[in-house]
């Protein structure tokens, strides 16, 4: 069957203290679900750390490394795991550990078409989150009339037809979740399903669950996204 074979890309900037837990996870994952075909990508995306040291250390049947000399922003990470994925289903969640991969596996009972994209919705966030979250779905449906609920919120999954017809006009940075999320809307539907946001242990957050100042820049960039979308 065609939801027995999915690639899952992982895509790892500076996440040296996290990977040897990250490639332990995707062993386990392999082991209990043995009815599946799974294929992880993990994306070295330009890291200054020893990450790419770990990640070529020993080889993997089921874990594919690809390198990117260079990070030009966390959309183009995940873009290149994905151009490099075998798989008709792809997926992606991040390298924190705060969403666990697993979650992905509970995820591929809701695939049901080509243009299904399915995506975390997360349980019990704290009150700040949830209100930038809130703000920045109002602002999409404000102006592209496109509710998107929890942009950023991961796993997402999805069939390789829906990432080929999407990929040539995809944004390179935090944008492509929501670039995602809107295209699955206008060409099919997004399905949402609970996961647990756990703190990270390790490293430092570069994303939406960073410092204030991080959030906040990932809101500017969003919105600049939203408007030049509309145009």
């Amino acid at each position: 069957m065609e939801v027995n074979n999915i690639s899952i890309i992982i895509p790892c900037y500076n996440e040296s203290e996290n990977l040897t837990e990250i490639i332990n996870k995707c062993q386990l994952i392999t082991h209990n679900n043995n009815d599946l075909n799974i294929e992880f990508v993990l994306v070295d995306n330009g890291s200054t750390d020893n990450s790419l040291e770990i990640l070529t250390k020993k080889k993997y049947s089921n874990i594919k490394i690809v390198h990117i000399n260079k990070n030009i922003g966390y959309g183009n990470g995940i873009i290149h795991g994905l151009k490099g994925a075998s798989n008709s289903i792809l997926s992606w969640t991040h390298a924190d550990l705060q969403t666990d991969i697993s979650d992905i596996i509970s995820g591929l009972k809701f695939i049901n078409n080509d243009f299904t994209l399915i995506k975390g919705k997360r349980i019990k966030r704290s009150f700040f989150p949830k209100i930038l979250s809130l703000g920045m779905s109002m602002y999409t449906y404000l102006v592209l009339g496109i509710w998107v609920n929890e942009i950023n919120t991961q796993p997402k999954i999805f069939k390789k037809t829906f990432f080929e017809d999407v990929v040539d006009n995809a944004p390179l940075d935090f944008s492509l979740d929501l670039y995602f999320c809107i295209n699955a809307l206008k060409k099919g539907n997004v399905i949402e399903f609970p996961v647990y946001f756990k703190k990270r242990i390790f490293g430092e957050a570069k994303g939406g669950g960073g410092s204030i100042s991080q959030r906040f820049k990932i809101i500017k960039r969003t919105i600049k996204f939203i408007n030049e979308y509309k145009l």
